[in-house]
C-alpha cells in the first residue's frame, strides 16, 4: 500500500517516481489499467492506494466520490485532483484531517478564505503553515490553530508569537512550543509555569532568569518526560538542593543522578531513590555506594528490560557469593557480570537458572554438562537448550523437558533426537511450528 512515506522518496527522487508507476502499471491487472466505470476505478483505488488517483483517466480525477475514497488512504492525492475538487471545501477539509499538508495543494482561493482556514486550522492546527500569509497573521485564525496544536505557533506570523495570549494557549496545548515564543515572553514567569507544567522540558526554552526560580524548576522536574535529563536546564544551585535533587530523581528518572553536585551521589537517600526509579542509576553514584548491597541489589530488581544494572556494581559484590545469591535470585541475568569463579559455582549457576533459563549461556562451560543444571533451566525456558554441552542435546529426557517448555527448543536438539517420535510429537503439541525442526522422514507422516 503506498503512503506519505512512499511519498517523501518520489518527492526527493524522480527516478524512483518513474520506476514506481511503471512498477504499479505493470503489477495492475489488465481490467483495471483503463477502468471504464466508478466502481472499478473506486476498486482500482483501493487495490493500489490513493496515490493511484495519479493512474486513472481525467473523468475520475473531477468524481468527488473517487477522489474522497483516494484521499482516505493517501490525503495528499489531493494533488492529483481536477482543480475543481481542490476548490472544494469538502473535500479539501478531508484530506487536511488526515494530514495537514494537504492544504498545499488547495486552490489558492481557499488559502486565502478566512472562514475556511478557521475551520480547517480547528481540525488540524498545523494546517496554518499552508495558509496564505496575511492569515497567519490573523489574531482568531492563530489562536484556534495553536489551541488544536500548541506547535502550529511555529507556523504563525512573528507579530502573532508576541501575542500574549496566542502564546499561552500554544504552551498550555503543548509545553515546548515555548521555543517558538517571542523571546519577550520566555521571560514570563505564568507563561513559562505553563509550559514546564504541561511538558517540564519545556524549561530548556525559557528565559534563563527562570531556571533559577524555584516554582518553576520544581514544576518542571515533576512533569520530566525525558527519561530524567532536566536537570541539565535548571541553575547550578538546584542541582545541589536535596529536595529538588530527590523529587527530580523518584518523578523524574533516576538518570537525573548524572547531572547533580557529586557529594549527592553519595547521599544514600537520593541514590536509593533514583535507582528505584531507574536501576541505570547506579552508573552515577559514588564508587562507596556502588558497594553498598541494599542500593546495587534495588538498582537490580529495577530492571525491566533486561539491562543488567549489576555491571555498574562495585567489583568485591561480583565476587562475593552471598550477595551474587541473592541478586540472581531476583535476576538471573545477573550471572553475566558475577566474578569468573562464580559462574563456576553450581549452587550460583543453579539459582540464576531457576530465575532465568537463558541464563545457562553465562555459567561455566563445566556446568553446561551438568544435567541437573540443565534440566532446571529448560523447564523455565526450552531454547536455553541451545546453550546445552552438545552431550545433553542427545538426551531424550532433557530434551523433551525443554520441547515441553518451547516446542521450538527442537532446533537445538541433536539429530538423532529430531527424528524421536516422542519428541517430535510433544514439539509439535506444545508449538505446531517445531514440524519445520522435525527430520523430514517425520515431516512427510
Amino acid at each position: 500500500m503506498y503512503n506519505r512515506h512512499s511519498h517523501l522518496a518520489l518527492k526527493k527522487n524522480p527516478l524512483v517516481k518513474v520506476s514506481f508507476i511503471l512498477l504499479l502499471f505493470i503489477s495492475t491487472p489488465i481490467i483495471a489499467q483503463n477502468p471504464k466505470t466508478k466502481t472499478e476505478a473506486i476498486q482500482y483505488i483501493n487495490n493500489y492506494g490513493g496515490w493511484a488517483l495519479d493512474r486513472l483517466p481525467k473523468k475520475f480525477k473531477k468524481d468527488k466520490e473517487v477522489v474522497l475514497e483516494a484521499i482516505k488512504s493517501y490525503a495528499l492525492a489531493i494533488q492529483f485532483a481536477h482543480e475543481s475538487l481542490r476548490q472544494n471545501k469538502e473535500v479539501v477539509t478531508c484530506a487536511v484531517i488526515e494530514d495537514y499538508k494537504a492544504l498545499e495543494y488547495a486552490d489558492n482561493m481557499l488559502k486565502k478564505d478566512k472562514q475556511f482556514i478557521l475551520q480547517v486550522v480547528m481540525k488540524n492546527g498545523r494546517a496554518l503553515e499552508y495558509a496564505d500569509n496575511t492569515l497567519k497573521k490573523d489574531f482568531d485564525i492563530v489562536l484556534s490553530a495553536v489551541q488544536e496544536n500548541g506547535f502550529a505557533l511555529e507556523m504563525a506570523d512573528e507579530s502573532m508569537k508576541k501575542e500574549r495570549k496566542i502564546v499561552l494557549t500554544a504552551v498550555q496545548e503543548a509545553g515546548e512550543a515555548l521555543q517558538f515564543a517571542d523571546k519577550e515572553l520566555k521571560k514570563d514567569k505564568e507563561i513559562v509555569l505553563e509550559a514546564v507544567k504541561n511538558h517540564g522540558y519545556a524549561l530548556q526554552f525559557a528565559d534563563k532568569t527562570l531556571s533559577k526560580d524555584r516554582e518553576i524548576v520544581r514544576a518542571a522536574v515533576t512533569h520530566d518526560f525525558e527519561w530524567g535529563y532536566l536537570l541539565k536546564f535548571v541553575d547550578e544551585e538546584f542541582r545541589k538542593d536535596k529536595e529538588i535533587v530527590l523529587l527530580a530523581v523518584t518523578k523524574s528518572g533516576g538518570n537525573s543522578l548524572l547531572y547533580v553536585e557529586e557529594s549527592l551521589k553519595n547521599d544514600k537517600d537520593i541514590v536509593m531513590a533514583a535507582v528505584h526509579s531507574y536501576g541505570n542509576a547506579l552508573k552515577y553514584a559514588s564508587d562507596s555506594l556502588k558497594k553498598d548491597k541494599e542500593v546495587v541489589l534495588t538498582a537490580i530488581k529495577s530492571d525491566r528490560a533486561g539491562q543488567n544494572f549489576f555491571q555498574y556494581a562495585d567489583e568485591s559484590l561480583k565476587k562475593d557469593k552471598e550477595f551474587v545469591l541473592a541478586a540472581v535470585n531476583v535476576f538471573g541475568y545477573a550471572l553475566e557480570f558475577a566474578d569468573e569463579n562464580l559462574k563456576g559455582d553450581r549452587e550460583v549457576v543453579m539459582e540464576a537458572v531457576k530465575s532465568v533459563g537463558y541464563a545457562l549461556y553465562f555459567s561455566n562451560e563445566s556446568l553446561k554438562k551438568d544435567k541437573e543444571i540443565v534440566m532446571e533451566a529448560v523447564k523455565r525456558h526450552g531454547c536455553a537448550l541451545k546453550n546445552a554441552h552438545g552431550t545433553l542435546k542427545k538426551d531424550k529426557e532433557v530434551v523433551l523437558n525443554a520441547v515441553k517448555n518451547d516446542g521450538r527448543a527442537l532446533q537445538f536438539a541433536d539429530e538423532s533426537l529430531k527424528k524421536d517420535k516422542d519428541i517430535v510429537e510433544a514439539a509439535i503439541l506444545q508449538n505446531p511450528e517445531a514440524i519445520q525442526f522435525a527430520d523430514p522422514s517425520l515431516r512427510k507422516n
